[in-house]
């Protein structure tokens, strides 16, 4: 299940809004189905997402776009123990960069997990125009590290 949440945002409102307004509406699908289904993504949108208190949902993976928002790879390391789904920019790194300069963010990103606990993705929707090539090279950025070459 990928659940999107959109207004857990602090640009939308504050968490305690959330909280009173939020959070019951979400634990009562979460509640349902994240024991029925073996992979459950938390995608947070907006340009100020509520990453903390977000990160106690009992959903195993955590996507967000960490080069647009707060907070980047190594703070939102420190804050769950999930693993996360982000590592990319979706605009500078996989739409308009190089597989070069995808294959150094995706190292970047990937050491910045010590190699552990990332999914290895933009975080956020890429656009349909992106090049192939570039999709292909977080791929193989991805393939490469995980199978332990260089």
């Amino acid at each position: 299940i990928l659940y999107i949440v959109e207004h857990a945002n602090f640009t939308t409102m504050t968490q305690s809004e959330y909280q009173e307004f939020g959070i019951a509406y979400d634990r009562k699908i979460i509640d349902m189905i994240a024991n029925r289904w073996w992979l459950n993504i938390l995608q947070l949108h907006g340009d100020s997402p509520m990453f903390e208190m977000m990160s106690t949902y009992p959903l195993q993976i955590i996507s967000w776009d960490s080069h647009l928002t707060a907070p980047d790879l190594s703070i939102a390391r420190s804050l769950t123990e999930k693993t996360l789904c982000a590592g990319l920019s979706p605009e500078t790194h996989i739409h308009n960069g190089t597989p070069s300069i995808i294959k150094l963010a995706s190292n970047d990103a990937i050491m910045t997990m010590n190699q552990r606990k990332l999914i290895l993705s933009g975080g956020n929707r890429v656009p349909i125009t992106t090049p192939v090539s570039n999709m292909y090279a977080v791929r193989e950025a991805a393939r490469v590290k995980s199978m332990g070459l260089n």
